[in-house]
């Protein structure tokens, strides 16, 4: 803060000290799948502190776990806009355009992402699923490879390199058992 006075400085301290408690609070609320309340206290929080940027996001996925997509799209647009060089910010944005369908534009946020972020892994794995959407399979295998590298736990990449491959008719054994064993049938 600015040098301001010390009762000044003693309210800002205060203000920041309960914003800081109503977003552990919100993040409290959404991990407890309780999305409504979480939005009211995003709501409440961005109203003393517009700009902050986090919380715009994280009001998104909650907005997006209701299927309110349009307004989540449009709360981490409004988080891009104040905070454009979040990874996680910038990841967000593209999981909202990919939500609403928009795949083609949801290429850039994720390629900015991964740039931002080269190990951030779920980016790669979207990234490589919105070039798949799209019909590029082999931009997209190379997207799930790196996903896999990065988090080889996470299953997604795997399926989706699977089809991807399948797709491009360069599917090995390997990948035809473990579509089907995640219940998929694709000849």
């Amino acid at each position: 803060m600015p040098s301001a006075s010390p009762q000044a400085a003693s309210c800002y301290e205060a203000a920041m000290d309960f914003a800081s408690r109503k977003a552990w609070t919100a993040r409290v609320l959404v991990d407890a799948n309780h999305q409504d309340e979480a939005v009211a206290a995003y709501d409440t929080l961005l109203g003393l502190v517009p700009q902050f940027a986090e919380a715009h996001s994280e009001r998104g996925l909650a907005l997006a776990a209701l299927n309110r997509h349009e307004e989540a799209l449009a709360a981490y647009r409004h988080a891009h806009e104040l905070k454009p060089e979040s990874s996680h910010i910038v990841y967000n944005l593209g999981c909202g355009l990919g939500a609403v369908g928009r795949h083609e534009e949801s290429l850039a946020p994720f390629r900015k992402a991964v740039d931002l972020d080269p190990t951030l892994a779920t980016a790669h794995a979207n990234y490589g699923a919105a070039l798949g959407n799209l019909g590029r399979r082999e931009e997209a295998a190379s997207a799930h490879r790196l996903a896999i590298a990065l988090n080889p736990s996470d299953p997604r990449p795997h399926r989706n390199l699977a089809v991807a491959l399948l797709e491009l008719g360069r599917s090995s054994i390997w990948h035809r058992v473990l579509l089907l064993r995640l219940g998929e049938s694709r000849t």
